[in-house]
């Protein structure tokens, strides 16, 4: 069967191949499927003595020796499928080196290996593994490829040159999980090799550039970024047994990524993984070779040689030493040379140094190493205590350096806290404002007669905690954001707040210099000149949104929204008391009970995406437990809840500074409707629930514009509570003719209200309240009692019209008869209609002809009833022969209606 490979690139090297790799008997592929990665360093690079000439050797033609000599017995290596994958499709030919993956293979007695199939290597013409001096420089040639390919004990190594790779070691399969998947949101499904006994794994793909090895050290492993120097295992078999195997097949093609993806991708998993600095290998940090000066005197050196560390001497003078720390390394070492010293004098360096490229030994310093070694401690003496002239000299140096260490105590404080807050995102912040919110509030309950103190804050914090209001020139406080002062205001408040700032040091007569003392400077001129210092233009409110964010006419703002407090946790609600508040919802709702839950359980769970509708609870007895539920509510979304809201005043003034940062209204009293003025609110009304956006307009303070979160609650004690129309779709309303409970009853209610362990408990209830079937955007259900709620908030005018189209004998109505009925007018039926007249028109569908008719010779204004279209279109002889039906002289227009309904009623009857 012809390949892929074959089928692509036509007659070549592949069917020899295939036959050589039938001609090994007894050669069987060990298995693997699921994901995991390995990178290795430049252990073999300039490092291979004696071995070196034979080596290049074997590299350039090893396949004249037979596969008898090599004693090949399995296939543990690459196929030629594999080979011409990455060669032929891939382009990647000059970048591939063998390795051998055979375990049972012997490494050659004269070679530094300690491990096959990490590092580049081949078999010698005796059959041994050796490694490939100087891999790093090698550019593999066709011809290479084609010899490699014919042993099925060799797999496939690619330097990392072109293709580059992220080498996931950690062996948790969750967590290797969440770094894949962030992984793919920066830079897209990536090929992912792996192995089927681990969870590690290795995701490749191109980066243009030059770019050198790094390693994020994680609590569970380390996540290496594989770039110019280094190499993984393609193909092959890991020393452990399983072969490595990539999912979906080899790839034929590995896909480029942005330097910006990558490093948006490298900042994410360092900030989630990361458990200590990333360390970044400089371009120069591979090792150097270089004559070893004879004059350089090394006691470390010598050190090492007589304690027996030394493993090896390189022939450039390195010494291959035991790594001290080789217990915590994540396995054995390929050969010796992983860990070295550099004595004085090689390697470029004019000191020596210790250099080991295990991940786990990237942060050590030279000082680490010669403690681990026991160096330094052999090189300590016994000193002698301080004469009384030294101790003397001391407290002087002592209390020189004091503040010089306050200062740096303060500096690595400072830099804790502006790390705790910047890395841990928002809900680190909210912790912070948390804290601080108890420690008020315990200062607050020490007692009405204790006068709180000015509080002084560090400029740190004070970078950390405040906003710069441009709009204004105020200052916000991100623990309380919906209290700002002007930056004057604000200064004086913190005056007690001083940054001590270093001085230079004075010169003296005699010209020598005397430090000079720090100066406190006040910290709210440092905080306004700083740099770092956070400033948005103005303030704006979007629940559930980001702390910075544009405001609805696309002004960077400051975000007033707090996340509801959830620290309290509550292991059982039912115990807790929720049934409670999930009864008395009942109670008073009935039938309607469980859609008002999911109402009030997707403000706990979306408070940022509004709902079409309102909800109005009309109650026919006083004293039903409605106030009690709205405290309940009140503490659940603690200073989001506007109680006890004058709706109408704040309809008729126009002040709605009380909506600010609200997610729901809850108005305890309203009868707006069945009076002649209600549409003056009603209009305001309708905007008010639904407006997508809303300028908050305070008494006294600034305007800002504010994205529109909050619902509606209304009590009323009367079915025409508010006006509304027939067809509405914003209100829900539901009415009870309950009776109220015994004293009992509200005792216990309101004996739970103050039990923090209750409220919580309700906000967990809300918070896991199934709501998949609940529908935002769906419109109010038109239940009888909204029936009743629309009957009854009709105005006069409406009813007349109601009256209009049920009993008027004719479809039309002249305009005079039309007034005389609305507002009760005489016989003259001279005077005007009123906006609410027109409102009252326009909702029962009653409009006026486009032109007057001429009746008994005098023009006149004729208004359609019913049948619109029949009549904009007839004639004015058949206009003026509808209108005779209603044709009546000895009582006015309103009277003759009212005894026609009566007149119908009676004859119901």
């Amino acid at each position: 069967m012809t390949s892929f490979v074959e089928a692509m690139q036509g007659p070549s090297r592949r069917p020899v191949a295939s036959q050589m790799r039938e001609s090994v008997p007894g050669t069987t592929k060990p298995s693997g499927e699921q994901p995991e990665g390995f990178g290795s360093n430049n252990i073999e690079a300039a490092t291979t003595t004696a071995p070196s000439a034979a080596e290049e050797s074997s590299m350039q033609g090893h396949d004249s020796t037979s596969l008898a000599v090599r004693k090949v017995t399995s296939a543990y290596g690459a196929t030629p499928d594999d080979w011409a994958m990455l060669a032929d499709v891939a382009g990647l030919t000059a970048d591939l080196l063998p390795v051998v993956s055979n375990p049972n293979a012997r490494i050659s007695p004269e070679s530094k290996l300690k491990a096959l199939g990490k590092v580049p290597s081949l078999f010698n013409t005796a059959g041994e593994v050796v490694g490939i001096a100087g891999w790093t420089e090698k550019i593999s040639t066709p011809k290479n490829i084609d010899r490699w390919q014919q042993n099925p004990d060799l797999g496939i190594c690619i330097q990392t040159r072109t293709v580059r790779a992220l080498d996931v070691d950690i062996d948790l399969p969750d967590e290797v999980a969440e770094i894949r998947e962030i992984i793919a949101k920066h830079l897209g499904n990536l090929p992912v090799r792996g192995r089927a006994d681990s969870a590690k794994c290795l995701l490749a793909f191109t980066l243009p550039g030059a770019f050198t090895k790094v390693i994020l050290k994680a609590k569970h492993g380390a996540i290496e970024f594989l770039a110019d120097g280094q190499q993984f295992i393609a193909a092959g078999t890991h020393p452990k047994g399983a072969r490595y195997e990539w999912e979906g097949g080899m790839p034929h093609d590995f896909p480029e990524v942005s330097v910006e993806a990558f490093e948006a991708c490298m900042a994410e998993l360092k900030h989630c993984f990361a458990v200590e600095e990333e360390v970044v290998y400089s371009a120069g940090a591979q090792l150097k070779s270089a004559r070893r000066k004879t004059d350089a005197n090394d006691d470390l050196a010598d050190y090492l040689l007589a304690t027996g560390w030394v493993l090896s001497e390189s022939r450039d003078g390195r010494l291959n030493v035991t790594c001290p720390f080789e217990h915590e390394h994540s396995g054995p070492s390929a050969d010796d040379t992983a860990t070295q010293y550099l004595p004085a004098g090689v390697g470029g360096f004019e000191r020596g140094r210790f250099h080991c490229l295990h991940a786990h030994c990237a942060n050590r310093d030279q000082g680490d190493y010669m403690e681990a070694v026991g160096y330094v401690a052999s090189h300590f003496d016994v000193l002698e205590p301080f004469t009384p002239e030294e101790e003397e000299e001391q407290a002087a140096i002592d209390a020189r350096n004091q503040s010089v260490f306050a200062r740096a105590r303060q500096a690595a404080m400072d830099a804790i806290e502006k790390a705790r807050i910047e890395s841990g995102g928002r809900e680190a912040f909210e912790q912070a404002r948390r804290k601080y919110q108890r420690e008020e509030n315990a200062r607050i309950g020490e007692g009405e007669h204790r006068i709180p103190r000015a509080e002084v804050v560090t400029l740190q914090q004070a970078l950390n905690r405040f906003v710069f209001l441009a709009d204004g020139s105020r200052v916000a406080d991100m623990f309380n954001p919906h209290y700002d002062l002007s930056f004057v205001e604000w200064a004086r408040t913190y005056a007690a707040s001083f940054e001590a700032v270093p001085q230079p040091e004075k010169f003296l007569p005699d010209g020598s210099k005397k430090p000079a003392p720090d100066k406190k400077v006040p910290m709210s001129g440092l905080w306004k000149a700083s740099p770092e210092r956070k400033t948005v233009i103005c303030r704006t409110f979007k629940a559930g949104g980001q702390m910075v964010l544009p405001d609805p006419s696309g002004r960077l703002a400051l975000n007033l929204w707090k996340p509801f407090d959830r620290s309290l946790e509550v292991a059982d609600a039912e115990a807790a008391g929720v049934g409670l508040f999930v009864g008395h919802v009942e109670f008073l709702f009935g039938k309607d009970a469980g859609r008002f839950l999911d109402w009030l359980a997707h403000i706990e769970q979306c408070p940022g995406e509004l709902p079409h509708t309102a909800w109005l609870h009309i109650a026919k007895n006083f004293g039903m437990g409605r106030n009690w539920l709205a405290s309940v509510l009140a503490r659940v979304w603690a200073g989001a809840v506007a109680a006890n809201l004058d709706l109408v005043g704040m309809l008729g003034s126009g002040f709605n500074g009380r909506l600010s940062r609200k997610v729901l209204a809850v108005v305890d009293e309203i009868r707006e409707g069945g009076r002649e003025s209600q549409w003056a609110h009603s209009e305001k009304l309708k905007s008010t629930i639904n407006e997508e956006t809303r300028t908050i307009n305070p008494k006294f303070g600034r305007e800002s514009v504010e994205y529109n979160s909050c619902r509606w609650l209304m009590f009323s004690n009367h079915t025409s509570a508010i006006p509304l129309e027939n067809g509405d779709r914003r209100i829900e309303v539901v009415s009870t003719n309950a009776a109220p409970k015994g004293v009992a009853y509200y005792e216990q209610l309101y004996a739970a209200l103050g039990n923090p362990q209750f409220i919580a408990a309700v906000a967990k209830f809300l918070g896991d309240r199934d709501i998949s079937q609940f529908k935002p955007g769906a419109h109010a259900v038109l239940t009888e009692a909204k029936k009743a709620a629309t009957q009854a908030s009709q105005t006069p005018a409406g009813m007349y019209c109601e009256m209009l189209m049920n009993f008027w004998p004719s479809d039309l109505i002249t305009s005079a008869d039309l007034y005389q009925v609305l507002a009760g007018d005489d016989f003259t039926g001279r005077g005007c209609l009123t906006p609410g007249h027109r409102r009252v028109l326009e909702d029962h569908s009653i409009e006026a002809l486009s032109k007057p008719v001429k009746i008994r010779g005098r023009a006149a204004r004729v208004v359609i009833l019913r049948n619109a279209q029949r009549w904009k279109q007839a004639t004015g002889d058949e206009i003026r022969a509808e209108l005779q039906k209603a044709e009546q002289e000895e009582m006015s227009a309103r009277e003759y209606l009212e005894n026609l309904a009566a007149d119908e009623e009676g004859a119901a009857r």
